[in-house]
Protein backbone atom coordinates (compact mmCIF):
# COMPACT_ATOMS: atom_id res chain seq x y z
CA UNK A 1 0.00 0.00 0.00
CA UNK A 2 1.36 3.75 -0.57
CA UNK A 3 0.62 5.99 1.98
CA UNK A 4 2.41 8.96 2.83
CA UNK A 5 4.58 7.34 5.87
CA UNK A 6 6.67 10.71 6.43
CA UNK A 7 6.13 14.03 7.41
CA UNK A 8 9.51 15.46 6.22
CA UNK A 9 7.99 14.77 2.79
CA UNK A 10 5.45 16.96 2.96
CA UNK A 11 7.78 19.57 4.33
CA UNK A 12 10.24 19.00 1.48
CA UNK A 13 7.98 20.53 -1.18
CA UNK A 14 8.23 24.53 -1.72
CA UNK A 15 4.05 24.99 -1.91
CA UNK A 16 2.78 27.58 -4.24
CA UNK A 17 1.10 30.60 -3.02
CA UNK A 18 -1.41 32.82 -4.06
CA UNK A 19 0.24 35.99 -3.70
CA UNK A 20 3.05 35.30 -6.03
CA UNK A 21 2.22 36.83 -9.34
CA UNK A 22 2.57 39.93 -11.56
CA UNK A 23 0.68 41.43 -14.16
CA UNK A 24 1.31 43.47 -17.20
CA UNK A 25 -0.46 45.85 -19.74
CA UNK A 26 2.69 46.23 -22.42
CA UNK A 27 -0.18 49.07 -23.86
CA UNK A 28 -0.73 51.03 -20.89
CA UNK A 29 0.00 54.01 -20.38
CA UNK A 30 2.42 55.32 -17.81
CA UNK A 31 2.80 54.45 -14.52
CA UNK A 32 1.37 50.95 -16.09
CA UNK A 33 3.44 50.40 -18.39
CA UNK A 34 5.34 48.08 -16.19
CA UNK A 35 4.09 45.21 -13.81
CA UNK A 36 0.71 46.04 -13.33
CA UNK A 37 -0.41 46.73 -9.40
CA UNK A 38 -3.43 44.64 -9.25
CA UNK A 39 -4.57 43.22 -6.00
CA UNK A 40 -6.45 39.83 -7.37
CA UNK A 41 -6.36 37.85 -10.45
CA UNK A 42 -8.67 35.13 -11.47
CA UNK A 43 -7.11 33.14 -14.91
CA UNK A 44 -8.88 30.35 -15.87
CA UNK A 45 -5.92 27.33 -17.16
CA UNK A 46 -8.94 24.78 -18.63
CA UNK A 47 -12.24 24.93 -18.72
CA UNK A 48 -14.57 21.88 -19.80
CA UNK A 49 -18.37 21.52 -20.05
CA UNK A 50 -19.83 18.10 -20.28
CA UNK A 51 -23.14 16.63 -21.84
CA UNK A 52 -25.59 15.10 -19.83
CA UNK A 53 -27.67 12.03 -20.86
CA UNK A 54 -29.67 9.40 -19.61
CA UNK A 55 -29.25 5.35 -20.40
CA UNK A 56 -31.93 3.44 -18.81
CA UNK A 57 -31.73 4.16 -14.53
CA UNK A 58 -28.70 5.83 -14.79
CA UNK A 59 -27.19 9.62 -16.08
CA UNK A 60 -23.62 9.95 -16.99
CA UNK A 61 -21.51 12.86 -18.22
CA UNK A 62 -18.84 13.35 -20.89
CA UNK A 63 -16.64 15.62 -21.91
CA UNK A 64 -18.67 17.70 -24.65
CA UNK A 65 -16.64 21.78 -25.49
CA UNK A 66 -15.09 24.23 -24.23
CA UNK A 67 -16.42 27.98 -23.44
CA UNK A 68 -14.33 31.01 -23.51
CA UNK A 69 -11.29 31.36 -21.51
CA UNK A 70 -11.85 34.57 -19.20
CA UNK A 71 -9.35 36.50 -16.65
CA UNK A 72 -10.67 38.61 -13.98
CA UNK A 73 -8.60 41.41 -12.88
CA UNK A 74 -9.31 43.57 -9.70
CA UNK A 75 -7.14 46.76 -9.28
CA UNK A 76 -6.79 50.61 -7.70
CA UNK A 77 -5.90 53.14 -10.02
CA UNK A 78 -3.73 56.50 -9.40
CA UNK A 79 -5.36 59.58 -8.12
CA UNK A 80 -5.27 60.81 -12.40
CA UNK A 81 -7.98 57.86 -13.39
CA UNK A 82 -5.04 57.08 -15.76
CA UNK A 83 -5.53 53.30 -15.73
CA UNK A 84 -9.33 53.48 -16.03
CA UNK A 85 -9.86 56.06 -18.47
CA UNK A 86 -7.46 53.77 -20.81
CA UNK A 87 -9.82 51.11 -20.47
CA UNK A 88 -12.61 53.26 -21.14
CA UNK A 89 -11.06 54.58 -24.12
CA UNK A 90 -10.36 50.64 -25.60
CA UNK A 91 -14.04 49.85 -25.10
CA UNK A 92 -15.59 53.74 -26.18
CA UNK A 93 -13.24 54.20 -28.84
CA UNK A 94 -11.13 50.98 -30.00
CA UNK A 95 -13.58 48.46 -29.84
CA UNK A 96 -16.78 50.62 -30.16
CA UNK A 97 -16.00 53.71 -32.29
CA UNK A 98 -17.85 55.87 -30.75
CA UNK A 99 -20.93 53.55 -31.58
CA UNK A 100 -20.83 53.63 -35.11
CA UNK A 101 -19.38 49.98 -35.46
CA UNK A 102 -17.60 47.46 -33.60
CA UNK A 103 -13.93 46.63 -34.65
CA UNK A 104 -12.67 43.45 -35.77
CA UNK A 105 -11.40 40.79 -33.46
CA UNK A 106 -7.40 41.83 -33.99
CA UNK A 107 -8.50 45.49 -33.75
CA UNK A 108 -9.92 44.85 -30.36
CA UNK A 109 -7.79 42.89 -28.52
CA UNK A 110 -4.36 44.19 -26.56
CA UNK A 111 -2.09 41.70 -24.69
CA UNK A 112 -1.84 41.33 -21.27
CA UNK A 113 1.09 39.09 -19.35
CA UNK A 114 1.01 37.37 -16.02
CA UNK A 115 3.56 36.04 -14.73
CA UNK A 116 4.13 33.63 -11.69
CA UNK A 117 6.71 33.95 -9.20
CA UNK A 118 8.48 31.65 -6.63
CA UNK A 119 9.38 32.71 -2.82
CA UNK A 120 12.30 35.13 -3.63
CA UNK A 121 10.18 36.63 -6.58
CA UNK A 122 11.63 35.42 -9.25
CA UNK A 123 9.97 34.75 -12.43
CA UNK A 124 9.13 31.01 -12.46
CA UNK A 125 6.61 31.30 -15.97
CA UNK A 126 5.22 34.00 -18.07
CA UNK A 127 1.56 33.37 -19.92
CA UNK A 128 1.04 36.03 -22.55
CA UNK A 129 -2.48 36.31 -23.63
CA UNK A 130 -4.23 38.60 -26.21
CA UNK A 131 -7.42 40.16 -24.44
CA UNK A 132 -10.63 42.43 -24.51
CA UNK A 133 -12.64 44.19 -21.42
CA UNK A 134 -16.19 42.52 -21.72
CA UNK A 135 -17.20 44.38 -18.47
CA UNK A 136 -19.05 47.52 -18.34
CA UNK A 137 -16.90 50.16 -15.90
CA UNK A 138 -18.29 52.15 -13.36
CA UNK A 139 -17.45 54.65 -10.97
CA UNK A 140 -18.68 54.84 -7.45
CA UNK A 141 -18.45 57.66 -5.21
CA UNK A 142 -18.38 57.68 -1.71
CA UNK A 143 -17.91 59.74 1.20
CA UNK A 144 -15.29 57.07 2.84
CA UNK A 145 -11.57 57.96 2.39
CA UNK A 146 -10.41 54.47 0.69
CA UNK A 147 -9.29 53.67 -2.63
CA UNK A 148 -11.69 53.21 -5.93
CA UNK A 149 -11.42 49.35 -6.62
CA UNK A 150 -12.26 48.35 -10.20
CA UNK A 151 -12.79 44.37 -11.24
CA UNK A 152 -12.59 43.82 -14.66
CA UNK A 153 -13.45 40.50 -16.73
CA UNK A 154 -11.18 40.14 -19.79
CA UNK A 155 -12.06 37.52 -23.10
CA UNK A 156 -9.08 35.84 -23.73
CA UNK A 157 -9.00 35.90 -27.57
CA UNK A 158 -5.90 33.95 -27.62
CA UNK A 159 -2.43 32.76 -26.08
CA UNK A 160 0.50 34.54 -27.37
CA UNK A 161 2.87 32.16 -25.67
CA UNK A 162 4.08 30.72 -22.01
CA UNK A 163 7.53 30.77 -20.82
CA UNK A 164 9.29 29.40 -18.00
CA UNK A 165 11.69 31.47 -16.38
CA UNK A 166 11.76 33.63 -20.02
CA UNK A 167 12.32 37.10 -20.79
CA UNK A 168 9.48 39.34 -22.56
CA UNK A 169 9.98 42.04 -24.21
CA UNK A 170 7.33 44.52 -25.85
CA UNK A 171 9.25 47.00 -28.50
CA UNK A 172 7.44 50.32 -29.59
CA UNK A 173 8.48 53.41 -31.28
CA UNK A 174 5.51 55.71 -31.12
CA UNK A 175 3.50 57.42 -28.51
CA UNK A 176 0.82 55.18 -27.96
CA UNK A 177 2.87 52.68 -26.88
CA UNK A 178 1.27 50.17 -28.87
CA UNK A 179 3.59 46.85 -29.66
CA UNK A 180 4.99 46.54 -32.97
CA UNK A 181 6.63 43.25 -32.02
CA UNK A 182 6.77 40.68 -28.93
CA UNK A 183 9.78 38.95 -27.68
CA UNK A 184 8.79 35.74 -26.12
CA UNK A 185 11.85 33.96 -25.54
CA UNK A 186 13.25 32.65 -29.00
CA UNK A 187 10.06 33.72 -30.99
CA UNK A 188 9.12 36.84 -31.88
CA UNK A 189 5.59 38.02 -33.07
CA UNK A 190 5.09 41.21 -34.96
CA UNK A 191 2.08 43.35 -34.91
Amino acid sequence: MAFLTKTSLVRSVEWSKSYLWDIRFPTAPNPFTEWFPASDVDENLAVLDSFSFSAGANSFKIPKSATNFTIRVTFSDDANNTLIDWLTTWINTTILNGGDYVSTLEAASKPLLISKLDNARNEISIKSYLVYPEDSITFSGTSESKLNIYAITFIVVGIIGENRQATTQFTSDNDANEPESLQIGPATITA
